[in-house]
């Protein structure tokens, strides 16, 4: 995820560059480390679904719940991406998220 982070605020553009980050993290991050194509669509099918605009606030419009997140995030609700480039918010979601999916 730090990688991802640093991938995003190297570029100057509000929106993240979605198929460079699905990319390098598809073959270089990830990918080089699985060895079987039903794990690598597993993958590829994770990085589709999380790492894309409709997750994330750009300008007034805000971030969209994550998939299949209602009921885990903080007070029982969906989980929501912060609107903040804080490391700090990240890591105080990640926190609040259960041990074990129900």
């Amino acid at each position: 995820l730090r990688s991802t982070a640093d991938i995003i605020t190297s570029f100057e553009s509000d929106v993240p560059p979605w198929e460079t980050l699905h990319g390098l993290l598809d073959n270089a991050i990830y990918g080089g480390r699985i060895d079987n194509v039903f794990d690598q669509r597993i993958l590829r099918t994770c990085l589709q679904t999380y790492y894309k605009l409709d997750n994330v606030s750009v300008g007034d419009r805000p971030a969209r719940p994550l998939p299949n997140s209602k009921g885990v995030g903080p007070k029982g609700g969906p989980v929501t991406v912060p609107d903040s480039q804080q490391h700090a918010e990240f890591v105080a979601l990640i926190n609040q998220l259960p041990d074990v999916a129900q």
